[in-house]
């Protein structure tokens, strides 16, 4: 009865720990294509190019700042107006 026991809990142990494995291999391999294997093929302006408008000679593109009453976020509020 003990070896059977000790068996279960050693396939148990290694189907746990194979899984645990590839699912960290798996994060890092998303990781790794997310962030030098996309921008690759993406255009440095291409968020720019997406929302940034022109109209009449004017740039009137626009930006979402949170936090924009006080501090950090006040001074980038007006940065942007300028």
């Amino acid at each position: 009865m003990h070896l059977n026991c000790l068996g279960w809990f050693m396939g148990t142990s290694f189907v746990v720990g194979a899984h645990r494995i590839m699912t960290l291999f798996w994060r890092g391999y998303n990781t790794f294509k997310r962030h030098f294997v996309r921008p690759l093929g993406q255009s440095r302006t291409r968020m720019y190019d997406r929302y940034g408008k022109i109209e009449g000679g004017k740039n009137i593109s626009w930006a979402v700042v949170t936090g924009g009453s006080d501090g950090i976020g006040l001074e980038m509020c007006r940065n942007l107006a300028n």
